[in-house]
């Protein structure tokens, strides 16, 4: 079994932390078009150096870690933040193994989920595909609700700002392949992390 952790805990947390004191209403708006001035000023006021500039933008932040202002490749507005990179992710190609990948898995998602919840707090809803309190998406796209105990997102917990408030709402996932359940030798759990605009889901908990 493989435990990958592209980013150690303690940048992670630095950037969560960031990230909860960026001026998001300017986020979501979008940054300037490439430029030598007010584009550079913008990135630099977050403490972000551009790496890809095409359709989308991508920074690397003052910890290290990379992350995509998603545009659905029209640069702005932004309708979310992301990791590029998984802050754990666990894997096997031996058939004996996947019980304890998706256990690792889980173990992963609950860590991490205590790191956010240093920063934003107690979670608005945390819990597993198959509980019959799990709820439909706060924000349109991020997920359907699971129809079994093994579909995806296999775990979930997310952090819904005060109605009215800028902040995002921040998501967690785990994932867990579909071969992970099949006949197959491989297995897999992969965290994702994420920050959404609040208007429609500052409203649901």
């Amino acid at each position: 079994m493989q435990v990958e952790h592209p980013m150690s805990s303690e940048a992670f947390l630095d950037d969560v932390t960031s990230l909860s004191r960026v001026d998001w209403p300017d986020v979501w708006r979008g940054p300037p078009g490439p430029g030598p001035s007010e584009f550079d000023a913008w990135c630099s006021r977050y403490g972000w150096e551009p790496r890809t500039v095409e359709r989308e933008l991508t920074v690397t932040t003052g910890h290290g870690n990379r992350i995509t202002l998603a545009s659905n490749g029209h640069w702005s507005p932004v309708n979310a933040v992301r990791f590029d990179h998984a802050p754990a992710e666990v894997r096997t190609s031996e058939a004996h193994e996947k019980r304890a990948v998706v256990e690792r898995g889980i173990a992963e998602w609950k860590r991490f989920g205590q790191l956010v919840s240093r920063v934003w707090g107690s979670p608005t809803w945390t819990g597993r595909a198959g509980d019959d309190a799990f709820p439909e998406s706060p924000l349109d796209g991020p997920w359907r609700r699971p129809k079994s105990p093994s579909d995806n997102p296999f775990r979930v917990t997310f952090w819904s700002p005060p109605p009215g408030a800028d902040g995002p709402v921040v998501l967690l996932t785990l994932g867990v392949p579909r071969f992970t359940w099949e006949a197959d030798h491989r297995a897999a759990a992969l965290l994702s992390l994420s920050f959404h605009p609040p208007a429609v889901g500052a409203t649901h908990g």
